[in-house]
């Protein structure tokens, strides 16, 4: 039964949304994971993390349910930063390109007409 609901979802994800999103999401979260590890002397201490990373994978072995829902939470958060990454960037997208929608799209197009006076001024002062 899992493995029919596991392969039915593993189709449905895109390959794009993995390889744009989710593999960029994850390395953030590894980075993010290794700049709150204990044990580091500074920020470019790389064996202090490396040893901070073995302590912790040796803290998981032996131990499968706790490997499996670590596992899970790191795909998860992954998963989240990943769609709160690409909720922003649309966001900023329509901020910066004034593509608003409802209400705010009278003040951009007020923001607009006020742009395109101020260049026409620059424009016929040279």
């Amino acid at each position: 039964m899992i493995e029919v609901l596991l392969g039915e979802a593993g189709r449905r994800i895109e390959h794009r949304w993995l390889t744009r999103a989710f593999g960029p999401a994850l390395l953030w979260c590894a980075v993010a994971a290794f700049a709150v590890l204990p044990g580091r002397g500074s920020v470019l201490d790389v064996p202090g993390a490396a040893r901070a990373a073995a302590d912790a994978l040796d803290h998981l072995k032996g131990r499968v349910s706790l490997a499996v829902v670590v596992g899970a939470l790191v795909v998860a958060v992954a998963a989240a930063a990943a769609v709160g990454a690409q909720a922003a960037g649309g966001v900023v997208r329509r901020v910066w390109l004034g593509v608003w929608a409802g209400p705010a799209s009278r003040i951009a197009a007020a923001v607009t007409a006020r742009r395109r006076a101020a260049a026409l001024r620059r424009l016929r002062a040279r």
